[in-house]
């Protein structure tokens, strides 16, 4: 079929050869079929079981088939295998910055820190403000008890996340860096953290138990139970409306087993 086209159709053909498609064999012509049907796995045509079969297939035929070992990679991610996800990371040729991303990020998930640390900082290198990249990083230096570091990337990605404040992201980075102040004693800064992140989720009874009792030890008696009573208040209600919930669904149950 190439041969054809390359008659009929010269420029067609050299755009495909161009991206690496000359050899077209039938084994690999065959790789390429089972890849496409691979795909239709997001389609509804198979399930995702049998898409994760028919790549294996195709790269079984073309080891080194770029598009098929992501493919294989994210499937895997979607099964929560970062393990074997993590193997078709290390098998890709000529890996961008995304995909050395993806792969320190699996590399994490199966706890190998020092790998991941080491992609990431070369990363870091040209990829200054991804906030994704810093995130993981401030994680990672977090979890390796790397405080310092941690708080230095914290002190470069707040600012980058409340230029377009997204709640969550930007509440997990300020309870981060409230952590690591603590680590230092410099229980103003964290209080300052803390405070910030209540401003940007007022109702949530962890925050105000938090900064209740910090009030408490730092003399603020009035204030901190304030707090404190509060948080204990949303957390009984929550509490009673989830039991109430599951003896509703299991009067529900009951009801129509009867």
């Amino acid at each position: 079929q190439f041969q054809k086209m390359e008659k009929l159709y010269p420029a067609t053909a050299d755009i495909i050869q161009s991206f690496g498609q000359t050899d077209l064999t039938a084994q690999n012509a065959l790789a390429e079929i089972f890849y496409y049907l691979s795909c239709e796995g997001t389609s509804g045509l198979f399930s995702k079981e049998e898409a994760v079969f028919l790549n294996s297939i195709a790269l079984l035929l073309q080891p080194n088939k770029s598009v098929a070992l992501i493919w294989g990679a994210e499937l895997n991610q979607s099964f929560d295998f970062p393990h074997i996800a993590l193997e078709y990371y290390k098998k890709i040729p000529n890996k961008s910055a995304t995909l050395l991303f993806k792969e320190a990020s699996n590399l994490l998930l199966n706890n190998q820190f020092n790998e991941a640390e080491k992609i990431m900082e070369e990363l870091e290198k040209t990829n200054t403000d991804y906030i994704p990249l810093l995130t993981l990083m401030g994680e990672n230096y977090i979890e390796t008890q790397q405080h310092q570091k941690a708080l230095k990337i914290y002190n470069r990605l707040i600012p980058l996340l409340e230029q377009n404040p997204q709640n969550k992201p930007l509440i997990e980075a300020y309870v981060a860096r409230a952590g690591l102040h603590q680590q230092n004693n410099r229980t103003d800064l964290m209080l300052d953290d803390l405070e910030r992140a209540k401003i940007l989720n007022p109702d949530d009874p962890m925050l105000q138990n938090n900064i209740g009792y910090h009030y408490l030890q730092i003399g603020k008696i009035e204030e901190g139970f304030k707090l404190i009573e509060s948080a204990y208040l949303k957390m009984v209600i929550a509490l009673v409306q989830s039991q109430t919930f599951q003896l509703n669904h299991l009067s529900f149950l009951l009801d129509n087993w009867k």
